[in-house]
């Protein structure tokens, strides 16, 4: 409920009180010594807020003195008894004080209705109708203006802060009420539902009548009722108007002011003429589309608004004839005669047309109106020339001050220009120079250009000394349709107060031209609001141009700002409130020292709020990632406003606000409510008040929740707290029948189901108490079966009532309530396949069924009609639909449109998905090349009925005689079409109410919702209950994989393409089967081809190491895996004809042997090909087959278990681990295809997610790149997490556990720390707060980790077996061939396990019974269970650390070296010890020293902490601790020794070293990417994650900048440079921005500083990488020079530079030490790093310090433009020539005696650049 506090405590009320007093001339410090008598004067106001801000406004007018204050405090007028006692007696003093002039425009002003807005103007308008203003003719608005602001100041009326420049205001009710009173003898202000209003009207004439509809009305007023009020000077009626035949104005023969708003008075708008002292006139919404002729008769008339009088074209000819007109505003479409110019008195002119009569043009009246104040063009488009612009003159208008420019828009809703009106250059042109002729007068303040297309603003607008606009405040600029850049000459106006662009599509960038550095910009901007740049992704602004000092408020709407620029925080001083709408991208918001007020709506990636000191008030709506606010102390009130929010956001725990106004959905409100018992208690118990909302329909606060802080603290809520909702389905709901034959599902689909829409159906449980006619209360299972059965059944919601026990209004609201939470909640259950694997499955089935590749899916169209004629015999309408449909008949897309209206064909135009498909945003994946060379891009297919399109293939026309491709395809597209049918026929039979029968929805769009939910139930049952739909075949077709370019391509060409294609290849199909069945000797001569028939392994083929050493399987598995590749292989080795290097055929078995040699072997195909007698291409041609055979035949052997298989398997997890229940192990590993090659490039990864058997049998595997997966993500991203989430998978029988108070345990698959703690996804127990853990939990543990040990034994033997997954040997050419390469070997992996394994039956245990309630599950209750039934069923360096071997040798390094370690992790690291006391063995203390040489000792030494701690004489657990703590602390304190080098002098001295040594001038460094694997497999058999690494390396091998990722996340080295700050800083120019080298061979140009990375990164200006020499460029010298010496940099120092770092720390080769998280690897990578540095630092003197001879360079500021192609070639071209005048200067040096000198340089240069050779390889 809304609280209104009517008074306020007497402090709070003296402080409106000063609030509203303080000027420009009374300052706040002098009034608070008037606190004493103020306290006195807010106690006679009694408190009131609105009495108070009126007595404020009074004593402003009197003065700040005291006896002023004292006179109004002892004035008699507070006790008047004239007035009634509900009235206010401070406004009547208010009144009284009043000048007399003020009196009348204020008691006038309370007549205007409530319940429209009147703008000032208008408000002034009608005074100088009546007479109030006084002065002189020329002035009379100015001095309305005045009296207006008067009584605002007054605070009389207030100003609507919705609109600018107090341009609507409002009056209290308290105010109004006090006013009305004051005019009651004059004036009648009435409504049109007042009962007396005709009592009132016949017993008193007044003067005023203002009548105005009630908003909960809408009534008529009979005119006969008013003709008695013959004296009234003014009419206000908003109220329709009740007319008769001869009804008209003629009786009010006083009437000056007339404001009616009625359709119906055409017949009083004849006799307007006779009103001869009208002097305002205002037709609103009125129904003419003429005006008398006679208008013109109105000789007195001032004000004329015909606005609202659409129909209204043209003027008549006589309104020329008004020369007192002095306002005029017009209806849009309305046109001015000719002479128009007379109306010379104008003050006033809106929407004026702009319109051309020949050579006549509208503008051309304007010139003479040069009393114009206001002004309002439209229609700007229709000038056909600049000259008429001219002729307006409104440079010489004096007195302008609005000038409001529009033409008709360009842009659509979406904010871009419309496709069907795009600007052509001459429209551009011409408009240009329309708007350069229509320059304002200096003296213009307010400033408002709509819809103007030009590309650049008028040109006085772009620079203040063409017209200096100085006294401009007001600049509102809206739909700007081409204009790239924001005008440049804004920021110099001098009272530039509100700047607002709103719908500026093209600009994408607010450069510096926006703000001039030469002086502050915007002076006196206060608001600023750019809204709709839809594109504006940049705003430059740095911190030393001083602009927007005195900015208060900013507003940004609908943009892509990603960061706000330096210069905002650190110069908008006074910025107070801070508007963000969806900006997207925006991450973070920080450091606005001023701001008070933040609202952040519709912020989609914001992730961060930080640094706001002052912020008081923060609203939150709708920024779903927002997870941090911090450094917000001062805040008071927090906003939080989201109807999707289930839960209250974490950072609520870490803020403490005075206030919390939240509004969300009913379910979290609910959670609320529970007060301490409830999950969100400790996240909002801190805030002193709050107050929660959840809406039902439009009413945002039908619930409520209101809490106050206290020991006892007060909650008040009118939702229940206690209750309690059962979702189990009642018996009655159960037909005899059996439940799959009412409800058409499984039990589990049906739960499923219950899942997706618990929370908004328990949020409708707690709204209404729906329940059966026997009072009980209908549970939630209840209620959704009611739903399904009216859906299903066909019957009227009263026999469906009647058969269910419920009445039949619960019936039809459940059901809609249903539909409703399947739309919000189970939208991705019809969603298009955007993922490419969903796609390529729908391709592969179309393909597999019905023969049509690249086939996407059937498009088909059905009706449906809705329910019987209803009550009042009235027919449904009908509905058309157009639905995509996949292979397993779900339907992908859906579309309607009214049958009436629409056919086949207009319905598909009409689509989302026609659409997309024209833009080619749609249908735009792989391509397939057929027979003839032709592509055959992804497509749908339809029937006759539908146009051919490229992406849409309908069939050929039967006439004459057609071709077999076309009938072959005909019968093809039938096949499948029919498929489509099949779908619309099970849709319509299973969900009877579609078939006409029974439901009948309220409106079209529930009709529409209503088919979508039977479609999405459709689908779910196909997904829950068909597995062969689910689990699809993966097998690839052979495409060609490119972006296709579909608008190009014709439809009959592709159609006639594939129609061809399908013949040739059933052809194919028929010879191979042919072949099968005869003798393939008959058909095919080619000897290869008879030896290939032959299904015997050679005898080269075995060797001597016997079968199954060599393959690695049993004779018997070797022949099962054949015959499963042999058609697709052995066709393949027919097509090939593959032999022995020594000629002889090779057979099909040959083949599958070489193949799983290549992948067992390790070998190269080379090494692998030589040892058979085979070529190393034909060996990887014969893999490629092999894989790509198994992928497509054998993945059965790795796909998800059935029911009879889960059970076996929880059997056995149970009996050899005692983990009850468990279905498997899940595990996640890295796989990497080769090593580097022999150009040192790293080869890609697999990520691989297995879940695993006890008998290590892998089963559903997803695979992804490393690069941009993690863990996490990859889980996320996995069918396995899809399922499991929606109930799909582990939904079996429940596990009763008695120690766990009854609780059950559902199926669950265990995992390591790495995942996240799902119901069906148990992870181990982690140590808290440094608690060890109870007895139950240690014994989970145990458990868990011995059953984990499963999946790291089964991928051990895994890539013990299949060696290729080690990285050595075979090599994918793609990311896809390396998927099926893993595929395949975990195939092979589970049939050795199958064919070979010993079959053992587990005995049958007896398990509970139950259906599984998936949704209600909580992780942590299941574990917890779990674990409780387990444990129930069952100084100096001490001598020892220095080794025999000496000290440098163990810990490579000297003594001094490290000592300068040891001094600086000194302070961390003797915390940490002091804390936990480490020791030796024998129990002597561990020194500081002992502690690093332990660390050390395990990052260098590969071995692990138990080997290292026996040989040392230290505890494993010691060893670990000791090294965690040393990487933490050289983190902290050692950081300095791998940054960026700032310095000037130090990255000087690298570019000359890169000069001197390997010839590249002006090179800052060489940037690398490699990948870093921590440990070998534990005790428990663990996989250990690994890291990836970028690094930007110095001459001397330091490591001068490294940027760490995990390896799941797939970054190409690219991918991974662009993620870093290098990047960032280089591309904003603050790094490598040092002296350039001018060189002669490029023309003088410069070549900036940069670096050099390999072909894997992408050429920037900084960022130089080798020329791809292709054969055209081979003769270039100077590109082949600059790749041989970027080549012998990258080998010299990268490569080197990594070797030595892995050598050196062997814990990054993946020995011995295992870090606990990923921080810790990070910390352990940077910790190698940072070592490797201080030794070449400490140890290797003069490699760090080069020669100081300098370089003549020439240093200049060079602006380098965006262009690394350019700067590459000038570079190489460089190169070579400098390397000619070496020689030359070899020759010259020569000739000159010193040949013995130079041959001996040359030859040490010889030794040394072996040396690098020899260590780079």
């Amino acid at each position: 409920p809304y609280h209104h506090v009517d008074t306020l405590v007497p402090d709070d009320a003296w402080l409106l009180l000063k609030k509203q007093v303080c000027s420009s001339e009374i300052d706040e410090d002098h009034i608070s010594t008037l606190k004493d008598i103020g306290l006195k004067i807010v106690q006679k106001c009694g408190c009131l807020p609105i009495a108070v801000k009126v007595m404020g406004g009074l004593l402003r007018e009197r003065g700040g003195l005291h006896r002023d204050w004292q006179q109004v405090l002892d004035d008699s007028k507070w006790a008047t008894t004239k007035m009634p006692n509900e009235l206010n007696h401070t406004v009547y003093l208010s009144y009284e004080y009043m000048p007399s002039y003020l009196k009348q425009c204020f008691l006038y002003y309370s007549l205007l209705p409530k319940s429209r807005i009147f703008t000032k103007d208008e408000v002034v308008a009608m005074w100088i109708s009546e007479g109030f203003i006084h002065g002189n003719s020329n002035d009379l608005e100015e001095l309305g203006e005045n009296y207006y602001k008067e009584l605002v100041s007054r605070n009389l009326i207030e100003p609507d802060k919705s609109y600018v420049d107090l341009w609507v205001c409002s009056m209290h009710d308290v105010v109004r009420s006090f006013a009305q009173y004051m005019t009651k003898d004059e004036a009648l202000v009435t409504q049109d539902g007042d009962n007396d209003i005709l009592a009132k009207l016949g017993s008193q004439k007044f003067l005023r009548l203002s009548i105005e509809t009630n908003r909960s009305q809408s009534g008529e007023l009979d005119w006969k009722s008013l003709q008695g009020q013959q004296s009234v000077r003014t009419l206000i009626s908003t109220v329709q108007i009740k007319m008769k035949p001869g009804d008209s104005l003629v009786i009010f023969s006083s009437l000056r002011t007339l404001h009616i708003e009625s359709a119906d008075v055409a017949s009083l708008v004849e006799s307007l003429h006779q009103l001869k002292h009208m002097r305002y006139l205002a037709l609103v919404n009125v129904d003419i589309s003429v005006l008398p002729g006679n208008i013109g008769k109105m000789k007195l008339l001032q004000f004329l608004d015909l606005g609202g009088c659409t129909k209204l074209v043209n003027l008549p000819d006589s309104i020329v004839k008004l020369d007192q007109l002095r306002l005029l505003s017009l209806p849009i479409e309305c046109m001015v005669p000719r002479g128009f110019s007379g109306l010379t008195n104008m003050r006033r002119l809106l929407q004026f047309r702009a319109h051309l009569d020949g050579d006549w043009c509208s503008l051309d009246e304007l010139g003479p109106l040069s009393q114009l104040r206001v002004l309002v063009l439209t229609e700007l488009e229709n000038v056909s020339a600049a000259s008429f612009a001219a002729n307006a003159r409104l440079s010489e208008k004096m007195h302008l001050i609005s000038l409001l420019l529009y033409c008709t828009s360009k842009l659509g809703d979406d904010g871009l220009v419309k496709e069907k009106e795009g600007v052509s250059e001459e429209e551009q042109q011409r408009i240009e120079k329309v708007l350069d002729k229509l320059c304002p007068p200096p003296g213009l303040e307010y400033l408002h250009i709509k819809g103007y297309f030009g590309r650049q603003l008028p040109s006085w607008m772009m620079s203040t000394s063409m017209v200096p606009l100085d006294n401009l405040n007001t600049l509102l600029i809206d739909d700007l349709a081409c204009c790239t850049q924001l005008p440049n000459g804004l920021c110099q106006l001098p009272n530039l107060q509100l700047l607002q662009v709103r719908r500026a599509p093209c600009i994408k960038h607010v450069g510096t031209g926006f703000l001039q550095v030469a002086s502050a910009s915007f002076p006196r901007l206060n608001k600023l609001s750019l809204g709709g740049m839809v594109e504006w992704e940049e705003w430059e602004w740095e911190e030393q141009v001083q602009a927007m000092r005195r900015l208060e408020k900013l507003v940004l709407n609908n943009c892509r700002l990603r960061h706000f620029p330096p210069g905002l925080a650190s110069n908008a001083s006074s910025l107070k409130i801070l508007i963000l709408v969806h900006v997207k991208h925006l991450s973070y918001i920080e450091s606005f020292p001023s701001v008070v007020e933040l609202i952040v709506n519709g912020c989609p990636d914001l992730e961060r709020i930080t640094n706001l000191p002052n912020l008081q008030k923060l609203t939150i709506m709708y920024c779903p990632k927002l997870k941090v606010l911090e450094r917000i102390a001062s805040l008071e009130r927090l906003v939080l406003k989201d109807y999707t929010m289930e839960k209250l956001p974490e950072y609520m725990r870490d803020i403490k606000p005075r206030h919390l106004q939240l509004f969300c959905r009913l379910w979290l409100l609910s959670a609320v409510v529970a007060g301490q018992s409830g999950t969100e208690w400790d996240k909002f118990s801190q805030v002193e008040h709050v107050k929660a909302y959840a809406r039902d329909g439009d009413n945002e606060r039908k619930w409520y929740v209101l809490y106050t802080r206290g020991d006892n603290y007060k909650l008040d809520s009118n939702i229940s707290s206690s209750a309690i909702f059962e979702e189990t389905l009642s018996s009655c709901m159960v037909d005899p029948q059996g439940f799959e034959s009412v409800y058409k599902m499984r039990r589990s689909t049906f739960s499923y189901i219950c899942g997706l829409v618990r929370l908004p159906f328990l949020e409708d449980m707690m709204a209404r108490d729906h329940t059966f006619v026997d009072g009980r209360v209908m549970s939630l299972q209840d209620r959704v079966a009611t739903a399904v059965r009216m859906l299903i059944s066909g019957e009227p919601p009263v026999v469906v009532g009647s058969s269910l026990g419920v009445n039949e209004s619960t019936v039809s609201l459940v059901t809609q309530r249903f539909i409703e939470a399947i739309q919000e909640r189970a939208f991705r259950h019809l969603d298009w396949p955007y993922n490419f694997q969903a796609m390529e499955k729908i391709k592969c089935r179309f393909d597999k069924i019905h023969g049509l590749p690249n086939c996407c899916g059937v498009v088909h169209r059905a009706y449906f009609k809705f329910g019987s004629p209803n009550l009042d015999h009235e027919e449904n309408a009908d509905t058309l639909m157009q639905a995509v449909v996949d292979p397993d008949m779900r339907f992908t897309n859906i579309w309607f449109g009214a049958s009436s209206s629409m056919n086949q064909s207009s319905l598909l135009h009409d689509s989302w998905l026609f659409k997309s498909c024209e833009k080619g945003t749609l249908l735009d994946g792989t391509k397939l090349k057929v027979s003839d060379g032709s592509d055959i891009g992804e497509y749908i297919i339809g029937d006759a009925g539908y146009p051919p399109r490229p992406w849409l293939l309908t069939p050929y026309q039967l006439e004459g005689d057609i071709s077999d491709s076309k009938v072959e395809f005909n019968k093809r597209h039938s096949a499948a079409t029919a498929m489509a049918l099949r779908a619309l026929e099970r849709l319509k039979d299973t969900w009877k109410c579609l078939q006409g029968e029974g439901w009948h929805p309220n409106n079209q769009n529930d009709l529409r919702c209503t088919i979508n939910t039977c479609c999405r139930l459709h689908n779910i049952v196909i997904d829950m209950e068909e597995e062969g739909a689910v689990m699809l075949s993966n097998q690839e077709e052979n495409c060609i994989e490119q972006v296709s370019q579909l608008l190009d391509e014709d439809a009959v060409k592709v159609r006639d393409v594939l129609s061809q294609h399908l013949v040739d290849s059933r052809e194919e199909e028929q010879e191979a089967h042919q072949l099968q069945t005869t003798d393939r000797g008959k058909l095919y001569t080619n000897k290869k081809l008879t030896a290939q028939e032959n299904e015997t392994l050679s005898s080269s083929m075995v060797g001597t190491q016997g079968f199954e050493s060599l393959y690695k399987m049993r004779r018997s598995t070797f022949s099962y895996i054949c015959s499963l590749v042999k058609v697709p292989l052995s066709e393949d080795m027919m097509i090939g004809g593959h032999t022995f290097v020594d000629g002889r055929a090779m057979s099909f078995h040959d083949g599958v042997a070489i193949a799983l040699r290549m992948l067992n072997s390790g070998g190269t195909p080379e090494v692998v090909g030589s040892s058979f007698g085979v070529d190393g291409s034909t060996v990887s041609l014969l893999t490629q087959r092999f894989v790509k055979a198994m992928k497509g035949r054998a993945m059965h052997h790795i796909s998800f278990p059935g029911s009879a298989q889960v059970e076996k398997i929880k059997r056995k997890f149970d009996k050899i681990h005692g983990l009850p229940n468990c279905c498997s192990v899940v595990h996640t590993t890295h796989i990497k295809f080769g090593s580097q090659n022999h150009e040192n490039e790293e080869n890609d990864g697999v990520l691989m997610q297995a879940m695993f058997e006890p008998d290590m049998r892998f089963t559903c595997i997803s695979l992804g790149s490393q690069r941009n997966m993690n863990q996490s993500s990859m889980l996320h991203k996995s069918p396995l997490f899809e399922n499991c989430e929606r109930g799909a998978w582990l939904n079996g029988r429940n596990l009763k556990v008695p120690s766990g108070g009854g609780s059950e345990v559902k199926e669950y698959i265990i995992g390591d720390a790495g995942y996240p703690l799902r119901p069906w996804l148990l992870t181990p127990y982690q140590l808290e707060n440094g608690l060890s853990l109870s007895g139950a939990k240690v014994e989970f543990n145990r458990r868990h980790s011995a059953a984990t040990a499963v999946a790291l034994r089964a991928l051990a033997r895994l890539k013990e077996t299949w060696k290729c997954l080690e990285g050595e040997g075979w090599r994918p050419n793609n990311q896809l061939e390396a998927y099926w390469t893993v595929d395949t070997c975990c195939i092979l992996h589970n049939i050795v396990i199958d064919m070979e394994g010993d079959k053992e039956e587990e005995k049958e245990e007896n398990y509970s019974k139950q259906v599984r309630q998936l949704a209600d599950e909580d992780a942590i209750r299941v574990r917890d269970a779990l674990s409780q039934h387990l444990i129930e069923c069952g100084g100096t360096l001490s001598s020892s650390i220095a080794d025999a071997q000496g000290f440098e040798s163990v810990y490579k390094m000297r003594r001094n070296t490290f000592g300068y370690v040891c001094s600086l992790v000194k302070i961390p690291f003797l915390e940490d010890m002091m804390a936990r006391n480490h020791s030796f063995v024998d129990g002597r203390v561990m020194s500081l020293q002992d502690g690093v040489a332990i660390a050390l000792r395990i990052l260098n030494s590969g071995d692990s902490p138990v080997t290292i701690g026996s040989f040392l004489g230290v505890n494993e657990s010691t060893a670990s601790l000791v090294t965690q703590s040393f990487v933490k602390a050289m983190v902290e304190r050692a950081l300095p020794h791998v940054r960026w080098s700032y310095s000037s002098q130090k990255m000087e001295k690298m570019k000359r070293k890169f000069h001197k040594v390997h010839g590249m001038p002006n090179c800052c460094g060489v940037v690398h990417t490699t990948r870093i694997t921590f440990g070998s497999q534990n005790r428990d058999h663990e996989e250990n994650e690994g890291i990836l690494m970028q690094a930007v390396l110095d001459p001397d091998m330091r490591f001068r900048d490294i940027y760490l990722w995990r390896p799941h996340v797939h970054l190409s080295s690219m991918a991974a440079l662009r993620n870093s700050g290098i990047f960032k800083h280089c591309e904003k120019g603050t790094w490598l921005n040092g002296s350039k080298l001018k060189i002669s061979s490029g023309g003088g140009s410069a070549v900036r500083e940069y670096i050099i990375g390999n072909e894997e990164y992408s050429l920037r200006p900084w960022l130089l990488t080798p020329y791809q020499l292709e054969s055209n460029l081979l003769d270039s010298d100077s590109k082949v020079e600059f790749n041989k010496r970027l080549n012998s940099v990258t080998t010299a120092v990268a490569l080197r530079a990594l070797a030595r770092l892995k050598d050196m720390w062997k814990c990054l080769q993946g020995e011995g030490w295992r870090p606990t998280n990923q921080l810790e690897a990070y910390r352990t990578v940077d910790t190698c790093c940072m070592l490797h540095n201080i030794v070449i630092d400490m140890e290797e003197d003069g490699v760090g310090m080069p020669s100081d001879q300098e370089y003549n360079r020439i240093k200049q500021v060079w602006h380098v433009a965006d262009d690394g192609v350019r700067v590459r070639d000038i570079l190489s071209q460089h190169l070579v020539e400098s390397g000619e005048e070496e020689e030359e200067a070899v020759v010259a040096a020569s000739s000159s005696g010193h040949k013995n000198k130079e041959q001996e340089v040359h030859r040490a240069q010889q030794a040394d650049r072996g040396k690098e050779k020899v260590h780079g390889s």
